[in-house]
């Protein structure tokens, strides 16, 4: 479909609105705001939460797109805004919105203005962003805690977060890395997944200090460990630390950890991307601790 059809279908999709739509319980429902200047102030201002500023400064952080968006409303965040270029979308979810949330119809080209993506699927959400506690918050019964030591980039956190949603990870804990878990990068990479994780943040020291008083053994991947993951017997409470893409773990955390394993491969190549370092970790926590011998 052109721009100009989007456009026109988007006009008298708002004199249906106008009318008033009707929610599969039969009552009308708030009908959404039409929007097609991409100067418009809420515009600008969604548009703008692409950028670590304004979301520090608003404490809001976008949600792009109709998986992650699904997923997020699933999910206890504080929603506020809805923006899509698909009316259908609002009646779609209507029993998750309540009525304090602001619902955006807008044109091709305003979404565009606000989107991440390069193929926009004409969703979005504005949610306000939660302030994340100190590593001494962590429940007592927390599972598998996941501490990334250092990590900077948001990528590779997403795509992390997505392997550990798969295999039951609940908690995360950030140490010293200037990682932004709102980045829409991370909810990208997660698809959306990084919403369901509890996120913690702490030094280092803290964290084995929590860690080692909720009873759990910290096991730290270092490619100059001598023992390989597979022999490593996982006890049913173990925090996997990771580290930063290119310096790996922390000086703290290489000597204090209470076991050190490292990733089979051959010698010619000596690491892996952090993300696919996760994975193969996080599995054989899982096939450890979930799968039948």
């Amino acid at each position: 479909m052109s721009r100009c059809s989007i456009e026109q279908a988007l006009t008298e999709t708002a004199l249906n609105a106008r009318a008033g739509l009707q929610c599969l319980e039969g009552t009308p429902m708030k009908p959404p705001l039409l929007i097609q200047s991409r100067s418009n102030a809420r515009i600008q201002h969604i548009a703008a939460l692409k950028h670590a500023k304004a979301r520090r400064e608003s404490q809001q952080f976008l949600v792009e797109g109709m998986h992650e968006v699904a997923v997020a409303l699933d999910t206890q965040m504080e929603i506020q805004c809805i923006a899509s270029v698909h009316d259908s979308v609002f009646s779609r979810w209507e029993s998750q919105i309540s009525d304090a949330v602001e619902t955006l119809l807008v044109s091709a080209s305003v979404f565009e203005k606000m989107s991440v993506r390069q193929h926009p699927d004409g969703v979005l959400m504005v949610c306000r962003q939660p302030t994340l506690p100190p590593v001494d918050s962590l429940p007592k019964e927390a599972g598998t805690v996941l501490v990334l030591d250092g990590l900077e980039k948001p990528g590779n956190h997403g795509a992390i977060l997505r392997t550990a949603a798969a295999f039951g990870v609940n908690a995360v804990v950030l140490n010293d890395g200037q990682i932004d878990p709102f980045h829409p990068n991370v909810i990208r990479n997660s698809r959306g997944h990084s919403l369901r994780i509890s996120h913690y943040r702490g030094s280092a020291e803290t964290t084995r200090a929590v860690l080692e008083a909720r009873g759990y053994t910290t096991c730290v991947a270092s490619p100059s460990a001598t023992v390989e993951l597979h022999e490593l017997k996982l006890p049913a409470r173990c925090a996997i630390i990771l580290g930063a893409e290119h310096e790996g773990v922390s000086a703290f955390w290489e000597q204090h950890a209470a076991q050190r394993f490292r990733i089979a491969m051959i010698d010619a190549v000596d690491s892996l991307n952090v993300s696919v370092s996760a994975s193969i970790v996080l599995y054989e926590v899982f096939k450890q601790q979930k799968l039948p011998d």
